[in-house]
């Protein structure tokens, strides 16, 4: 019964906690939730397993909270898209990792160097998930970190050489050719 409960349960949490992160194809989660819910039911009875499931919610809920929606998400993308490849929607924004890289970068050089203020609104992790990508990979310490110091470098090297005014508007255009809800 638990088994059931807990695989309802990592399909509702996908819906509330994944949806704007990594585009979950939230009425293909809903349909697996529901599918695990009626075997419950039909399996332990309603009162029973309803019982159990509200447990099993409150569980998943934690385990979200204590792992952090952003590395839990993306370790059921990585989990289980490998078994539906409908589940996760796949980005009509193809970019590569060394293009986020560039825009990440470029995006940090036109705060420092520039005062770029961007928009607390969609956070920039929602914004890098649209493009496929999980934004804690391109921070400090991890995978592509020293990607994106180099870009940021290469940014910063081209407004020193084309002037602030030049260099500037140039290195914000890029970013708000890729990150346009963000640039103010």
């Amino acid at each position: 019964m638990n088994g059931i409960a807990r695989s309802a349960s990592e399909f509702n949490a996908l819906r509330v906690f994944c949806s704007e992160q990594f585009s979950v194809n939230a009425e293909r989660a809903q349909k697996y939730e529901q599918m695990y819910i009626n075997v419950g039911v039909q399996s332990f009875g309603e009162m029973k397993f309803r019982a159990e499931l509200s447990q099993e919610y409150a569980r998943r809920y934690k385990e979200v909270e204590i792992t952090r929606s952003a590395q839990w998400c993306a370790y059921q993308r990585d989990h289980l898209e490998h078994q539906d490849t409908e589940l996760f929607i796949k980005s009509k924004n193809n970019i590569s990792a060394d293009d986020m890289a560039m825009v990440l970068g470029s995006l940090v050089a036109a705060q420092v160097s520039c005062d770029l203020k961007i928009k607390s609104y969609p956070p920039l992790n929602v914004v890098v998930a649209r493009y496929g990508f999980n934004y804690p990979d391109f921070l400090p310490g991890n995978l592509y970190a020293p990607v994106v110091e180099v870009k940021m470098n290469k940014a910063r090297e081209f407004i020193d050489v084309m002037g602030k005014s030049r260099g500037c508007q140039a290195i914000i255009e890029t970013v708000r050719r890729f990150l346009p809800d963000l640039v103010q």
